[in-house]
């Protein structure tokens, strides 16, 4: 179970930095396009095209792992939760509680 609290902010810190290379690539891109003319600039575009086509098909596979992820971590509480109600009820009690006493605080 370690592991897999692990990949899931994993694969969302990498969908972020793919993001922002993303970002970046298109800037780039659009740097470009402005700077060459013609049949130049329809070959950057179609390359440019690729890349973002490769970028989505890596974020779909990154949302992918991420809702995989959150699956996982879902049964895994409901599993908890089955196994141990009473505790569950206390711990969520706990927390409601502490949530409570916070936010009357401020």
């Amino acid at each position: 179970m370690a592991e897999e609290s692990r990949n899931g902010p994993q694969a969302v810190d990498q969908l972020k930095s793919d993001l922002r290379s993303l970002r970046s690539d298109l800037e780039t891109a659009a740097r470009t396009v402005n700077q060459l003319g013609g049949a130049a600039a329809t070959e950057a575009m179609h390359q440019a095209q690729a890349q973002i086509e490769e970028l989505q098909q890596r974020l779909e596979g990154l949302f992918d792992d991420v809702q995989e992820y959150g699956d996982r971590a879902a049964a895994a509480l409901r599993d908890h939760v089955q196994a141990k109600p009473f505790q569950s009820l206390l711990i969520a009690m706990a927390a409601g509680f502490t949530l409570a006493h916070l936010l009357s605080r401020r």
